[in-house]
C-alpha cells in the first residue's frame, strides 16, 4: 500500500521482489560491501553504516525505511544481555516515527515503511518499540513509549501486546531530545523473561516463552533494528555498544607515596579484545586489569582508556581525572569571647598543597563534636579545655592532629531591682551581680526613655509618665558579658484640673469641678462645703483663688488652681467704646454676665434702628462689622436679656461708642 502521511500505512516486500531489491542494492552499493566485508550486519532500505559499530536508520526525511540485521543468528535456549546506543531524533514536537528492536527467524532482509517502525506485519516475530509518534488509531499514549508487541503488531491493548507502553524515559515524556540513551535488552532463557532498560532505568518486561509460544519450538532467530518515518520525519540510529569507562575506587587513598587501582567497567556488545590505557604519566597499559599503579609526584592527572571489540572496532577515548594529593596541615584559630555560655568560633585554617579537604574531625575534651569546617562551641562550665583538630581530603589524605587549650571564663548573671514612682521622682536602680567568682567591671544602663548612664546603683527621674523598659547588662573583668536583664517601671502622672477661672455674683453658689487623682484637698478651705472631696460647693463673698491638690495611691501628686472673681449682681458688665481695629485690644463688644445663667439675646442697632448685630450665644460679641463691611463710628443702641443663676429674667439697655 502507498504511504499517506503519518499513519502506519506500510508495505512489505514481497520475497521475490525482496531478492531483485537486494541485488539492486548489491550492485549500486558494491564500494560498500566491500567496506563491510568483516561486518556481520545486513544493511536494508535507506539504512547506511555511519562507523564501524553506529548505523543511521532513517535520516531526517520523509517516507523512510531501514533495517539492520545481524547475519548471525541467536539461539534463544542461551540467555543475552545486548547494550546499544540509540538516537531518536532532535524534533521535539513532531518527529517521528520510533524504532524497534526485533528478533524474527524468517531473514535479513526484510522491513516495513510508513508508520510501522519498520517490523509492521513481520510474522513471527517479538519487538520492542521505542515510538515517537502518537497514532490514536493505534491506542498510542501522548508520550514517547516503550512496549513489548509480538508477530508486527502496532495496536496497542490487544492480543499480541506483550508489554503495555510505558513512557520511554522515566524523567521525560520526549525521547527526540537530540540526545544518545544507552538501551540493555536481556534474555533470561531459563525463566523466560525479556527486558529492557533506557539509561540503565527498568522499562518493561514480560516473562513469555517465546521459542514455543511465537517461534513454534524454534530457537534460532536474527536479530536487528527497523526504523521507519512517514508524513513526520526524525534522524534515527543506534550503535552496539562499545563504551570505555574506568572506576577509581573513591575509598582507596590517592595520596603521594601510595599505589592507585585502576578497575575496568567498559561495557561492549561483544567481547572485548585490546585495552588501550594511558596514566597520565608517560606510562601505559594495555591489559583490562592494570596492577596499581604508582605515581611518584603529586599531582593532577588525566587518565584515559579505550577498549576495541571484537568486531574490530574501536571506542571513543574516556577521560577521568585522578588526582594524588599530599598530606595536609591541620590548623585551626579562636574568635573571642572565652566564655560559658557563649558561642566560641573555630576558624579552619588548614592548608594542603596537592588536593582538597573535606573533612574536619573536631574533639573536645576527648570527645567528637563536629565534622563543619568552621564550627561553633558552647561551653557550660568554665576552666580548660582541649580542643583537637584532625582533617582529611577527598583522596583520603588525613592530616597530623592538633590540639589547642582554652581558658572560660564564667558568664555573669545579674538581677535587677527597681520599684514603679512617680514623674519627676527618682528610681533607684540596683544591679545585683550573682556569680561571686566573676565581678563586674562595667555595667550599661538603658531607662527605656532614651537616657542612658553606668554604675552599679543609679537613681533615674523620669519626665513623663508611662511604662518603661529599663534594662542592664555587665561585663567582667574578663571581658564576659551578661545576658541583658530588665524590668518595666510604671510612673505615674497625675494632670490636676481644678477648673476654668470664673466670675460669680455675690451670693451665688458655685460648683467646683476638680479631676486628676483618687484623692483631692482644696485650699483654703473657706467657703467651700468640703474641701476634701473633688466637686465641693463654694460661696466666697470675695475674691479668691483656690489651690486643688490631687494625690494617687502610690502618693504621687500634682496642683492646679482656679480664679474666682465676685461682683455685685446678677448683672452685666457692659462697656460704653470699643476700638474694633484690629489690634488685639478692644476689638470686640460682649455683655460680661455675672450670676447668668444664659443669654435670651443680645442686639446692637444703628441711630435708625437697624439691627446691626444679633446673638443668643454666651460671651459671643460684635466685631464692629455689617454684611462684611466695617461699620462707622458713632454710638450704637444695644440691649441684652439673660436668666439669671436664680431663674429670673433680666434685661438690660445702653449706648455703646464704636471707635476707629
Amino acid at each position: 500500500m502507498a504511504v499517506l502521511g503519518n499513519n502506519r500505512r506500510y508495505f512489505l516486500v514481497p520475497a521475490c521482489y525482496r531478492i531483485i531489491v537486494s541485488i539492486v542494492i548489491i550492485i549500486a552499493s558494491s564500494h560498500l560491501v566491500r567496506a563491510q566485508s568483516n561486518n556481520p550486519y545486513i544493511i536494508n532500505g535507506n539504512a547506511s553504516q555511519i562507523n564501524c559499530n553506529c548505523y543511521t536508520l532513517t535520516t531526517d526525511d520523509y517516507n523512510m525505511h531501514g533495517s539492520v540485521w545481524n547475519k548471525n543468528l541467536i539461539n534463544l535456549d542461551s540467555s543475552f544481555n545486548f547494550y546499544f546506543n540509540v538516537f531518536l531524533g532532535c524534533n521535539y514536537s513532531n518527529g517521528a516515527d520510533g524504532i524497534a528492536f526485533v528478533l524474527q527467524p524468517i531473514s535479513t532482509e526484510i522491513g516495513a515503511s510508513g508508520g510501522g517502525l519498520g517490523y509492521e506485519g513481520i510474522s513471527p516475530s517479538v519487538d520492542i518499540q521505542l515510538d515517537t509518534y502518537e497514532n490514536f488509531e493505534d491506542n498510542d499514549p501522548s508520550y514517547d513509549h516503550i512496549a513489548i508487541e509480538k508477530n508486527g503488531n502496532v495496536v496497542h491493548g490487544d492480543s499480541n501486546e506483550l508489554a503495555s507502553p510505558v513512557q520511554a524515559l522515566a524523567d521525560s515524556e520526549d525521547i527526540k531530545d537530540c540526545r544518545w540513551h544507552v538501551m540493555e535488552i536481556s534474555w533470561d532463557a531459563v525463566n523466560h523473561i525479556l527486558e529492557a532498560y533506557i539509561d540503565g532505568s527498568p522499562r518493561v518486561h514480560v516473562q513469555y516463552d517465546m521459542v514455543n509460544q511465537i517461534f513454534g519450538g524454534n530457537p534460532t532467530v536474527y536479530w536487528g533494528f527497523t526504523a521507519s518515518t512517514g508524513g513526520s520525519r526524525d534522524l534515527q540510529e543506534f550503535c552496539t555498544s562499545l563504551n570505555a569507562i574506568f572506576v577509581v575506587d573513591s575509598s582507596q587513598k590517592r595520596c603521594l607515596g601510595s599505589l592507585v587501582n585502576f578497575r575496568d567497567s567498559s561495557t561492549s556488545f561483544g567481547s572485548i579484545v585490546k585495552w588501550y590505557w594511558n596514566f597520565g604519566d608517560g606510562s601505559s597499559d594495555s591489559i583490562g586489569t592494570p596492577p596499581p599503579h604508582y605515581y611518584p609526584i603529586a599531582g593532577t592527572y588525566h587518565v584515559q582508556l579505550a577498549i576495541e571489540g571484537n568486531n574490530g572496532c574501536e571506542s571513543d577515548t574516556f577521560s577521568q581525572q585522578v588526582v594524588i594529593g599530599t598530606y595536609p596541615k591541620a590548623a585551626f584559630g579562636l574568635i573571642a569571647p572565652f566564655c560559658t555560655q557563649r558561642p566560641l568560633q573555630l576558624t579552619d585554617e588548614s592548608t594542603n598543597q596537592v588536593g582538597q579537604i573535606n573533612q574536619w574531625d573536631w574533639m573536645v575534651d576527648g570527645k567528637q563534636v563536629f565534622n563543619q569546617q568552621n564550627p561553633v562551641l558552647n561551653f557550660d562550665s568554665a576552666g580548660n579545655h582541649e580542643v583537637t583538630l584532625s582533617v582529611n581530603t577527598a583522596e583520603l589524605c588525613p592530616s597530623d592532629t592538633i590540639t589547642k587549650y582554652i581558658s572560660l571564663y564564667t558568664t555573669p548573671v545579674l538581677s535587677l531591682s527597681a520599684h514603679d514612682t512617680c514623674v519627676n521622682d527618682g528610681v533607684p536602680f540596683s544591679a545585683i551581680d550573682l556569680t561571686d567568682t566573676t565581678p563586674i567591671k562595667s555595667w550599661y544602663w538603658n531607662f527605656g526613655d532614651g537616657q542612658y548612664d553606668t554604675g552599679e546603683n543609679l537613681i533615674h527621674a523620669y519626665q513623663e509618665g508611662g511604662v518603661y523598659l529599663a534594662s542592664v547588662f555587665g561585663v567582667s573583668g574578663y571581658g564576659c558579658n551578661s545576658d541583658t536583664i530588665s524590668d518595666s517601671i510604671h510612673i505615674q502622672s497625675l494632670h490636676a484640673f481644678a477648673g476654668d477661672d470664673t466670675i460669680i455674683s455675690r451670693g451665688q453658689l458655685l460648683p467646683l469641678r476638680g479631676s486628676g487623682g483618687t484623692f483631692y484637698s482644696w485650699s483654703p478651705a473657706n467657703w467651700l462645703s468640703n474641701p476634701q472631696i473633688a466637686e465641693p460647693v463654694a460661696s466666697p463673698p470675695q475674691n479668691v483663688t483656690y489651690l486643688l491638690t490631687v494625690t494617687s495611691p502610690q502618693g504621687c501628686q500634682d496642683t492646679a488652681s482656679i480664679r474666682i472673681k465676685v461682683y455685685k449682681g446678677p448683672t452685666f458688665y457692659v462697656p460704653t467704646a470699643f476700638t474694633p481695629n484690629g489690634d488685639g485690644i478692644n476689638d470686640i463688644f460682649r455683655p460680661i454676665p455675672v450670676g447668668i445663667r444664659r443669654i435670651i439675646f443680645f442686639r446692637v442697632y444703628d441711630r435708625w434702628g437697624k439691627e446691626m448685630f444679633y446673638t443668643n450665644q454666651y460671651m459671643q460679641g460684635w466685631n464692629g462689622k455689617f454684611n462684611g463691611q466695617n461699620a462707622d463710628m458713632g454710638a450704637y443702641v444695644w440691649e441684652v436679656q439673660g436668666v439669671d443663676y436664680q431663674g429670673k429674667i433680666l434685661n438690660q439697655k445702653g449706648v455703646v461708642n464704636l471707635l476707629r
